[in-house]
């Protein structure tokens, strides 16, 4: 058949090295369309030619992309770019390119791919707190069960968890799948928002900031009240009065703006009130107790401040350190909601003997005694009962001293209780907290009152008990005791808020992958 050798070469040895060569025509036909498809599909979503890199693997019949990796921070509010969403086409896990960014190239991500289907937008790093506050700025909320869900679950939160909605309860920000490209370890985040959706404009109020609005009728009532006490309370000669007196309110005073930045400072959008004495000090504690009420108050309205409750602050609200018999001479409890702290003759003194009217042991003729025997009788037993009346007295501080200590929740409904009676008017404690916050921002001497009081109040707290010399204080400022109460129990009330949630998601997480 094959006369030479020659024909076997010509024959058999041609078709079989055209055969073995096709494989490779093949890979480098594929890999040419592979990349020209991988570089279109790149430049669609905004890639420029200068941050990537795509080399060819002609024998693989592949294409290895190299896609920038950045660290990116939101821009500044006044920028209009701040405010504005990308309807554009975007890569898998390139949802951060819905807004835009301060951005800062953090290195490479090389991917092998042999289509532009297989291509994944490299997620972007993030401060977890800077984010949430940019997505609130933009008119998003925050999802209660899912920053629950989150504090509670950690990394294992189930996917698709929604953390931010837009005001209807459309997902803005969910959990991501845990095998996102490049995780690393992180909390993965994805984000998905339309530009008709972002409701605020520079022109709103940041997310950090907080307004007072109050009725200028209870900010009068709440000035006045010493006019509102009750006819069973002592009068001013027989208890010191409160070293703090609020003013009713004008009407250029009813609204004010607040924040609170991480370092406690605080700041006030009213160019008429004076904050010198809001700002943090050394040695001055009125300061932090401030700050730490403020975030509360803030916490209990949803808005997210950058200050954290110092950890000691948060321990003592949730302390039992008010014993209710102090509470019953103060006059704020009455004996019969703290039944049996008295305890008869502990301290020699009968409680069936308290309040007995005296009665002179001499005749009662109605006659005036003139001889000496009788008058020296006469004054004998009258010291005897001052004396009698003293030790009463001491007796029941005494006994008041080592009674039950109440949680700090129970102290404030009696304190609230006390105060509406003083005040003529029923009020919510959330609305009796408004008002003195308010007014603790305009009075320098309300401010360290109360900061005095509650460094007493913490100070017994953490050294055994209530001291006979604290119970003297509290007598001489019983309101400022009562405010006190409500402002503790606000902060008492922050570690169960959506706020303190967050916030303990942003210190287990600082930095979040977005994509």
């Amino acid at each position: 058949m094959f006369e030479s050798a020659v024909d076997i070469i010509t024959y058999i040895g041609v078709p079989l090295a055209v055969i073995g060569v096709l494989p490779i025509l093949y890979n480098v036909i594929r890999t040419y369309v592979a990349y020209f498809r991988v570089k279109s599909r790149l430049k669609v979503v905004r890639y420029r030619d200068g941050e990537i890199d795509i080399v060819k693997n002609y024998f693989g019949g592949d294409v290895d992309v190299k896609l920038p990796k950045f660290r990116v921070a939101p821009l500044g509010r006044e920028d209009s770019k701040y405010w504005m969403i990308s309807d554009g086409e975007m890569l898998p896990g390139g949802s951060w390119e819905l807004f835009n960014w301060n951005r800062l190239p953090s290195g490479k991500n090389v991917q092998r791919v042999r289509s532009e289907s297989q291509l994944r937008q490299p997620q972007v790093e993030v401060n977890f707190e800077e984010l949430i506050s940019y997505l609130l700025d933009l008119g998003t909320v925050p999802d209660i069960q899912g920053w629950k869900s989150l504090r509670s679950s950690g990394i294992w939160t189930p996917i698709e968890t929604c953390l931010m909605a837009t005001s209807d309860g459309r997902p803005v920000l969910s959990v991501a799948p845990l095998d996102t490209f490049d995780l690393n370890g992180r909390l993965s985040l994805k984000a998905q928002l339309h530009h008709t959706q972002v409701t605020n404009d520079k022109c709103s109020r940041a997310p950090d900031w907080i307004r007072l609005a109050l009725k200028q009728e209870s900010m009068s009532d709440a000035g006045n009240l010493e006019e509102a006490k009750p006819q069973n309370v002592p009068k001013p000669s027989q208890q010191p009065s409160p070293p703090f007196q609020a003013q009713p309110m004008t009407n250029n005073m009813i609204d004010v703006e607040y924040t609170v930045d991480a370092k406690g400072s605080i700041s006030i959008k009213h160019t008429d009130i004076e904050i010198q004495h809001l700002q943090i000090r050394r040695g001055k504690s009125s300061a932090a107790w401030l700050s730490s009420a403020l975030t509360a108050y803030a916490a209990s309205q949803n808005v997210l401040m950058t200050y954290r409750i110092p950890e000691g602050i948060l321990d003592f609200s949730h302390s039992c350190s008010a014993p209710c018999g102090v509470l019953v001479l103060l006059g704020i409890t009455k004996e019969s909601d703290c039944l049996h702290w008295e305890q008869d003759g502990r301290y020699g003194v009968s409680a069936a003997s308290r309040g007995r009217k005296w009665q002179p042991s001499i005749s009662s003729t109605g006659q005036v005694p003139w001889t000496k025997g009788e008058v020296d009788k006469v004054v004998q037993e009258r010291g005897d009962r001052r004396r009698q009346i003293q030790d009463e007295h001491e007796a029941r501080i005494a006994q008041a001293l080592q009674s039950r200590c109440w949680d700090v929740g129970v102290v404030a409904q009696h304190c609230l209780r006390w105060l509406n009676e003083r005040m003529g008017r029923p009020s919510t404690r959330e609305e009796i907290v408004a008002e003195l916050i308010y007014r603790v921002i305009q009075d320098e001497q309300l401010t360290a009152s109360l900061g005095a009081m509650l460094s007493l109040w913490k100070s017994w707290s953490e050294s055994g008990g209530l001291r006979r010399s604290d119970f003297h204080t509290l007598q001489q400022d019983v309101e400022a005791f009562a405010y006190s109460t409500l402002l503790v129990a606000s902060i008492r009330d922050f570690d169960e808020s959506l706020v303190a949630n967050m916030q303990a998601c942003f210190d287990e997480w600082k930095d979040v992958r977005l994509g």
